[in-house]
């Protein structure tokens, strides 16, 4: 069975050439150039329309944001993965059996069971170990 699919993108050629590499088989994949077609009027509009840099903001310069580790606020509900990974860091840092205490004191037995409105205070109680 043969199965011809064309790709109209040279990065993804280049990527799918290099899969195959990668797997033993040589590369079959060859990009395609066709002609465009035409736009219709409306895409041509709003495409002109993004083209278009924004007159009314000028560009800044952005820095490059410095990840910082802060407490959640009180309205801040914290999420099931920085709980998971606050948790694994104290369970590798040789709190394990603390930790496990800790869940048992809330009444549940896994991290993702902890209530959104406990959340907050077990990372602090979590903190303090």
């Amino acid at each position: 069975m043969k199965i011809e699919v064309n790709v109209q993108a040279e990065e993804l050629v280049t990527a799918l050439n290099n899969l195959a590499t990668a797997m033993g088989s040589t590369p079959q994949v060859a990009a395609t150039s066709e002609p465009k077609k035409e736009e219709s009027k409306k895409s041509i509009k709003n495409k002109k329309k993004k083209d278009e840099p924004k007159k009314d903001k000028p560009k800044e310069e952005k820095e490059p944001e410095v990840k910082e580790e802060k407490a959640p606020e009180k309205d801040e509900v914290p999420s099931v993965e920085d709980v998971r990974a606050k948790t694994a860091e104290a369970a590798k840092a040789g709190k394990k059996e603390e930790v496990k205490d800790l869940l048992a004191e809330i009444g549940v037995s896994v991290v993702s069971k902890i209530p959104e409105d406990q959340r907050a205070e077990y990372l602090e109680k979590l903190a303090e170990l």
